[in-house]
């Protein structure tokens, strides 16, 4: 059995790649890559539909906040790890770090796979959520909505017409979240 085990490195949003970068050039300069068989981004496929409701294809962070590592843990290598920019520690108990579950790790790199496949629809209007309209005979009239509909790329709105809730149904590209 191996003594490489996967962990949860903590980071900033947003700095992953960059982590996984640094943390790539830090064990070089330190001579610790062999105690780092892989470290994973897991990154998944997703299309997002832009204001001219064109679809994009763009890679979004599965696990915002984390970079995962197998390797062989040593305090070296831990206090590497802490000391850099970006980065809070390692997923643990106090200075512990704890092992993942290998089934876990075959879990989500089966999801970044199946991402590459079929890239699901990137949604981001809740139900309840208030919007705006931007086109339309309901042009800046703001309601809720109460329904999503990933597949047709539409939203049920609850417009307020006179005193009485109406329900619309708009593209995704008609409306904009109410801040």
């Amino acid at each position: 059995m191996s003594d490489f085990k996967w962990y949860a490195i903590h980071t900033q949003v947003g700095y992953e790649e960059k982590v996984k970068s640094m943390l790539e050039n830090k064990l070089k300069s330190a001579g610790l890559e062999s105690e780092v068989e892989e470290i994973f981004v897991p990154l998944e496929e997703v299309i997002e539909i832009k204001k001219n409701n064109k679809k994009e294809k763009v890679k979004k962070c599965l696990y915002p906040s984390y970079v995962f590592v197998k390797a062989r843990m040593s305090d070296k290598l831990y206090n590497l790890v802490k000391r850099m920019s970006f980065v809070s520690g390692f997923v643990g108990y106090g200075k512990e770090p704890v092992p993942m579950d290998e089934s876990e790790i075959r879990q989500i790199k089966e999801r970044v796979e199946s991402s590459k496949e079929a890239p699901r629809l990137s949604v981001s209007f809740e139900p309840g959520e208030s919007v705006r309209v931007l086109d339309g005979p309901f042009a800046n009239f703001t309601g809720t909505i109460e329904e999503v509909d990933i597949d047709k790329g539409r939203l049920r709105i609850l417009i307020s017409i006179f005193g009485r809730s109406t329900p619309v149904e708009l593209n995704y590209n008609q409306v904009e979240k109410v801040e």
